[in-house]
């Protein structure tokens, strides 16, 4: 659905945050540079919601999942991910805490009759692509393990009712079947 049916952004796939002066007949569209750069140009920006790629806003239920909850209801599952643990209050920065980098994502497979029909994958497809690098003097200690690697633990109860808000919400996951065996 598209934000705005009436008035003079009728039909436009605009973010509504983006807009000034919405409800009058003069509006004003707050652009980045580079999508700017590429509307003067006459052409689409590259990250514009008119390139297919916006399947509108993400339900507040499922904005919070951590990665392996994400990767065992994902359609395409990510090839290499890395990212940097931090303690919880996140303040503390020191050079001896551990760390990596949180880069891009790749995900396969490109082609769309590929694209898995009954998430979640099997359990060795899940873990195979999680590797965790400690680096420093010392390997951590197994209680910070348990208080600080909570991302990775994940129920099945959990994965089952995130599927339910995706079946929902999500026209990409309408027709879309859950292997309860892998759970």
């Amino acid at each position: 659905p598209l934000p705005y049916t009436t008035g003079p952004l009728a039909g436009m796939q605009v973010d509504p945050s983006g807009v000034l002066n919405d409800l009058g007949n003069d509006p004003m569209l707050l652009l980045c540079k580079s999508c700017l750069h590429d509307v003067n140009g006459c052409k689409v920006p590259q990250l514009s919601l008119a390139n297919g790629t916006y399947v509108g806003p993400i339900p507040h239920k499922l904005e919070d999942l951590m990665i392996v909850k994400e990767s065992m209801i994902a359609l395409c599952q990510v090839k290499c991910m890395m990212l940097q643990l931090k303690e919880e209050n996140g303040t503390v920065n020191l050079p001896t805490i551990q760390c990596g980098l949180k880069g891009n994502v790749i995900v396969y497979p490109q082609c769309p009759s590929k694209v898995s029909r009954m998430p979640p994958p099997s359990i060795d497809e899940i873990t195979s692509p999680i590797c965790i690098l400690f680096v420093g003097a010392q390997l951590p200690m197994q209680d910070w393990l348990k208080n600080h690697v909570k991302p990775l633990a994940v129920s099945g109860h959990c994965v089952q009712w995130a599927f339910a808000c995706l079946k929902t919400h999500n026209p990409h996951y309408h027709d879309i079947l859950l292997n309860e065996c892998v759970l």
